[in-house]
């Protein structure tokens, strides 16, 4: 467990020193130890005993009306190099995954959770619309709605995949949206993808602006909602004219914008 994080307290503009976090990290850590011996002390053994520990505080449900559903991703289509610029690319409409989950429905899945991803205008790598938005090609918004209350209707849920924390441009909005690293530079994370070369992160408050503005447009949709990337495991710091934002500023942000 890392109670305290280090990094580089600029100096200058082009150098610094390394520095620890003045304030301890909060966390509510407990430990269990489960052995196994003999036969069971492998893998599987873990395994089991994990289980059966899930079991008996009734975490792990072993009642047969319980099926965990199957989880399927549609990948809508991303942009590329082309004569006039860039062109969006489809691989699946609304159309077409319906008459996957249709099909997966006829050979016997009961269950599933499909989600739906490179929706939005410039497919999976673009900025999110105000609302939602699809690229043109894929479908209505009408025919999004009648596709999620088809799914329900037959056992099955559809979610648009969201990533309010990772931005591939900066064009959208200003700077001060977006984190800045050491020596109070933007922070640039390389992707190896070839039209987007650096990965951004939007601070807290963009990130948590982005999340209501796609829940909102999401309720309205009705059945249609959001399966979220990024806000559940990415934590980051920030520093920019002097101001710092720890990671444990960010996770009380975050905590405290989430829906219940």
């Amino acid at each position: 467990f890392l109670y305290r994080q280090t990094y580089i307290y600029p100096t200058t503009r082009t150098s610094g020193i390394p520095t620890v976090q003045a304030d301890r990290g909060t966390f509510d850590i407990k430990l269990r130890y489960l052995f196994v011996t003999e036969k069971q002390a492998n893998y599987t053994g873990l395994a089991l005993a994990y289980r059966k520990y899930l079991r008996e505080r009734g975490i792990l449900r072993t009642d047969q009306a319980f099926q965990l559903p199957v989880q399927l991703d549609f990948f809508a289509g991303d942009v590329q190099e082309s004569a006039l610029g860039y062109s969006f690319v489809t691989t699946t409409t609304l159309e077409q995954m319906a008459a996957i989950c249709q099909e997966l429905r006829d050979e016997g899945v009961e269950s599933a959770l499909t989600v739906y991803k490179g929706w939005q205008p410039q497919g999976i790598y673009g900025a999110y619309p105000e609302g939602i938005r699809l690229q043109s090609g894929l479908g209505s918004l009408k025919e999004l709605h009648r596709t999620a209350e088809a799914m329900v209707e037959e056992g099955m849920s559809l979610k648009l995949y969201a990533d309010p924390v990772n931005a591939y441009a900066t064009g959208k909005y200003s700077s001060d949206s977006y984190l800045y690293g050491i020596y109070e530079r933007m922070l640039k994370l390389p992707t190896q993808l070839a039209l987007h070369p650096y990965r951004y992160q939007y601070v807290p408050t963009r990130t948590l602006s982005i999340l209501k503005q796609q829940r909102e447009a999401a309720r309205e949709l009705g059945t249609a909602g959001l399966a979220l990337d990024g806000i559940s495991h990415v934590l980051s710091s920030s520093l920019k004219n002097g101001q710092w934002l720890s990671r444990q500023q960010t996770a009380a942000l975050y905590a405290g914008g989430m829906p219940e």
